[in-house]
């Protein structure tokens, strides 16, 4: 099912990052509530599972709005959150979350829901790269939500070995169909022209 597929992203995604927690929240048809539809947790945090279920939109009135212009929300530290986002401080505090990344779930050039990144025994900054392989995980977690039932095609062209190798391996976690991947725009092409992807994930700056 879809369900499993994406908690089983969420498994792998998780380890891969050595993180401690991140769930997915869903937009509610007015659009005033967040709420919980997947969840992963280290086996040592799982007494924190099913805490928080929903959260109003008026519950963080610094995070969402940031969020509602489809920005991404990278903490590493929480104690470092501005005056502004005070009910957001002691809303992490209160679980004890060191670090945190936000990633905006999109579909159409609309937000339905997030994805939350957390780290709880430890502080930790991600890295361009990560955030950028997060980013468009981010969208292969959305398509796949929001078509459930159609399998979709994907090809990735990414220079980096390492990047390109952690997209194709969150596309088939999503449960899409990777039709090929190249570390060049010229087989990049010969890929689509072959298997005409339903989407095509790569690096603006990918070389000829």
């Amino acid at each position: 099912s879809i369900g499993n597929i994406i908690t089983d992203a969420l498994k792998e995604i998780g380890e891969f990052l050595d993180i401690d927690c991140n769930n997915v929240f869903l937009l509610s048809q007015n659009r005033k509530v967040f709420k919980k539809n997947y969840e992963w947790l280290k086996e040592e945090m799982l007494s924190r599972k099913n805490i928080l279920e929903e959260i109003h939109m008026e519950s963080f009135p610094w995070l969402f709005p940031r969020l509602m212009q489809l920005q991404q929300i990278h903490i590493p530290v929480v104690e470092d959150l501005p005056l502004q986002a005070s009910a957001e401080k002691q809303y992490f505090n209160s679980y004890n979350v060191k670090s945190f990344l936000i990633i905006p779930l999109i579909n159409y050039n609309t937000l339905f829901g997030f994805w939350g990144i957390y780290t709880i025994t430890r502080e930790k900054i991600w890295t361009e790269d990560e955030i950028a392989l997060l980013r468009i995980t981010g969208d292969t977690l959305a398509r796949a939500m929001s078509h459930k039932g159609e399998k979709i095609r994907i090809a990735v062209g990414e220079e980096k070995t390492l990047l390109r190798n952690g997209i194709c391996t969150a596309v088939t976690n999503a449960g899409m169909e990777l039709v090929g991947e190249s570390y060049d725009s010229e087989n990049l092409i010969e890929i689509a022209t072959r298997y005409q992807p339903d989407l095509i994930i790569m690096n603006a700056g990918l070389p000829g």
